[in-house]
């Protein structure tokens, strides 16, 4: 990651965005390629009794229609460049369950901050039904 790391990381609080590009290649699902899903991700919500990170939207894509897995991962390349995921590790991976809002809990509090266990920068895959179907890169909104 980059960055001067004798300065202490931003307070993980604010939002993240990343742009979920989808992948043409999943077979059944073409009808996506091209395409792509803008998500935030927000600590602006978080309470004493919800510390969680939010993944907010402004309209839940077509394919969404059950549980997805989103997947952070250690740097900001293709997590299926090279040799495989021993080239990009996974460090965190969430189940982020279906519902009807605009807005949904990841399950955890996210550092939204660049270095050390923060996450901006890093790549994040988003997975349907046993297929990953885009990934991209999280960045400061």
């Amino acid at each position: 990651m980059c960055g001067d790391s004798h300065l202490p990381p931003a307070p993980s609080v604010g939002d993240a965005v990343a742009i979920i590009h989808m992948r043409p290649e999943n077979g059944d699902m073409a009808l996506i390629s091209g395409q792509s899903w803008r998500c935030q991700l927000s600590n602006y919500f978080a309470t004493a009794e919800e510390a969680n990170t939010q993944l907010m939207y402004e309209t839940k894509p077509e394919w969404w229609r059950g549980d997805m897995k989103v997947r952070i991962y250690a740097y900001g390349t293709p997590s299926d460049s090279g040799e495989g995921e021993q080239n990009n590790p996974i460090l965190q991976q969430m189940l982020i369950q279906y519902n009807e809002a605009n807005s949904s809990s990841v399950g955890r509090k996210l550092e939204l901050h660049a270095g050390g266990e923060g996450i901006i920068g890093r790549t994040m895959s988003v997975e349907v039904q046993g297929r990953v179907i885009g990934e991209g890169i999280i960045g400061r909104l």
